[in-house]
């Protein structure tokens, strides 16, 4: 391996200094870093282009969410009857409520640009914590490869939790890292605090930044030193204190969203080999670069590298261990939910060696501009292109042609049966009220002799009965109650069938079907 490898460059911020000397101008160096990242970021918001027309079920769910939470907030009105903090998988008052304010005042398309805001800044820090690190050329090819992931691209386009929860997660990365020599790391603990605050899953990677932190001490003193190493211990110690005073404070209902979201969720039926199967199709090639990465930084001799050979294996396998986690918890759910968002969390903390790993071989090769950018092009083809990549503009049906007939059939007096369940209550809240809407996932039904029932036997009664004014039906694959439900509204002689309205995603097609009551 040549001394031009990049495992041969001083570490921190002599790194892009000696990397200035290469060049024999400094300033040169600093343009040209700097025009790359612009041009990484670039490149992955014009591949987020692509996006849904319309708000998904989790976006409308939240964006509405967050108007009622405020709404409450601005007139007084208790609003936990609402039951969010019981199934939202972040703190209701934090995100959906920025999204409500953003949704008012650009509607969805400026929530979604603040999903897009918050990961290009996650590939900014991610860049900056890997420069620290591994010097400049890592940090780029780093940058290049997290940016065009699909599984990136997807967050940067949906107005959900999963982005802000990145960003912060990867500017608690750079603050450990950035305070190498310094009590700075604390920092961190309010970073991390919020994080999980916006997205409880964030919790897993506690550990993980609590480890990079004592190692980032450790590498700086080179060698055992009680100091560093207790950062391990301080700041997991730090963060639950601070979330034990942010539920004295608001109150410990949340610990029922983390238990029903997170940590109690209920299991799925997808098997474990199903999960690792989706995982490696979404990440595998980033992850095996990584531990290619973590192998070469391990073997590393002397004279190339200063921290030694344990502290080397160590940061590898945390690294690569991390990125673990995301599947090994949810092969334990055994569900495959989120996991394509999921991925983007875990491949944050493998990506630096992903990078050094590609910069091994290419590096060496790359004197000029020229190449370096078609050596990126390169790699961030193979990255996008052997990943499975989401089609977004496929991945929910558009359901504009749907809102528009709603438009003229819904009062402020009707009750409706809907499927899908949040869009119309985002799209139609200016006609409507959140109670008239009755999803496929739950009622409580009372039928005229006073009997309550709920499940199954309830939509079956209500329909015979003439309960709702409209009934709004997906007839797809994969809606399993609406496919029952149909042919229930077929014999109730209640109903007729209003009109049908073609629909389209990653699994197949179908169609909305529009009931009304005769």
């Amino acid at each position: 391996m040549t001394t031009q490898s990049v495992a041969a460059e001083p570490r921190g911020p002599e790194a892009s200094t000696a990397s200035s000397r290469q060049t024999g101008n400094p300033s040169r160096q600093r343009l040209f870093t700097r025009l790359a990242l612009f041009g990484i970021l670039l490149v992955q918001a014009l591949l987020s282009a692509r996006t849904i027309p319309t708000a998904d079920d989790d976006e409308a769910l939240y964006i509405r969410s967050g108007h009622i939470l405020w709404n409450g907030v601005q007139h007084g009105v208790e609003t936990t009857h609402w039951g969010m903090h019981t199934y939202f998988s972040g703190a209701p008052e934090l995100y959906p409520v920025l999204a409500g304010w953003i949704d008012s005042a650009f509607g969805l398309t400026g929530v979604r640009a603040f999903s897009l805001l918050c990961m290009l800044s996650a590939t900014a820090l991610l860049y900056l914590a890997t420069r620290r690190l591994f010097g400049v050329r890592v940090a780029l090819w780093t940058a290049t490869m997290y940016a065009v992931l699909p599984t990136v691209l997807e967050l940067n386009v949906l107005a959900t939790y999963d982005a802000p929860a990145v960003a912060l997660l990867s500017l608690a990365v750079w603050i450990v890292i950035r305070s190498d020599k310094s009590q700075a790391y604390l920092l961190a603990a309010p970073v991390v605090t919020l994080a999980v605050g916006v997205k409880y899953a964030s919790l897993i990677f506690l550990p993980a930044i609590a480890g990079l932190a004592a190692l980032a001490a450790l590498r700086r003193c080179g060698r055992w030193n009680w100091a560093a190493a207790s950062r391990v211990v301080v700041l997991p110690a730090l963060v639950v204190a601070l979330l034990g005073a942010a539920l004295y404070v608001f109150g410990t209902a949340h610990l029922d969203g983390l238990r029903s979201t997170t940590t109690n969720r209920v299991q799925s039926v997808d098997t474990a080999r199903t999960v690792f199967d989706v995982s490696l199709q979404l990440g595998g090639l980033m992850f095996f670069t990584a531990c290619l990465g973590a192998f070469l930084y391990a073997r590393l001799d002397a004279t190339e590298a200063t921290p030694g050979r344990w502290w080397r294996i160590c940061y590898g396998v945390l690294l690569c261990g991390t990125a673990l986690v995301i599947p090994a918890y949810q092969a334990h759910l055994q569900t495959t939910t989120a996991l394509g968002k999921h991925i983007a969390y875990a491949l944050l903390f493998a990506a630096p060696l992903a990078g050094l790993a590609i910069d091994r071989f290419i590096g060496p090769y790359i004197p000029n501009l020229f190449l370096y950018l078609v050596g990126a092009g390169i790699v961030a083809l193979a990255v996008h292109g052997t990943d499975r990549a989401t089609d977004l503009s496929h991945w929910y049906p558009d359901t504009t042609q749907l809102m528009e007939s709603l438009k003229g059939r819904v009062t402020p007096e009707g009750k409706y049966l809907v499927d899908p369940n949040n869009p119309p209550k985002y799209y139609l809240a200016d006609r409507t009220r959140p109670e008239q809407w009755t999803e496929l996932t739950w009622i409580d039904y009372t039928d005229p002799k006073g009997q309550k029932l709920q499940g199954y036997e309830a939509y079956q009664v209500a329909i015979a009965n003439g309960y709702f004014d409209l009934a709004v039906l997906n007839n797809h694959e994969g809606h399993d109650m609406s496919l029952r439900l149909i042919p229930e509204l077929e014999k109730s002689g209640k109903y007729r069938l209003l009109e049908t309205i073609p629909n389209k995603d990653n699994g197949g097609r179908g169609e909305f079907q529009i009931w009304g009551r005769i």
